[in-house]
């Protein structure tokens, strides 16, 4: 694992803290947390006392952030919703 800021290289995949992707997308971080609790985000990485998700996550971040303050989904329903566009 190596780290420079908030970008952090986890088996050789770009991971991003929480508190960088909710600047990224001007959410609240403990909304963010809310979400990756419901395991919305994957399975992340916990380091240093925080958790980081993939890179390659931030995609499923914008689309859970405008179902959720712009179409009004809650996170339960965008769990099932992004459940069913997976299979």
């Amino acid at each position: 694992m190596s780290q420079g800021g908030d970008r952090i290289v986890i088996r050789g995949r770009m991971h991003l803290s929480l508190r960088t992707v909710a600047q990224v997308y001007n959410v609240q971080v403990d909304w963010l947390e809310e979400v990756f609790e419901l395991g919305l985000l994957g399975s992340g990485e916990h380091v240093g006392g925080g958790v980081t998700v993939a890179a390659t996550q931030l995609d499923r971040v914008a689309r859970i952030v405008r179902l959720h303050f712009y179409d009004g989904v809650n996170l339960e329903s965008i769990g099932v919703l992004l459940r069913q566009h997976r299979n």
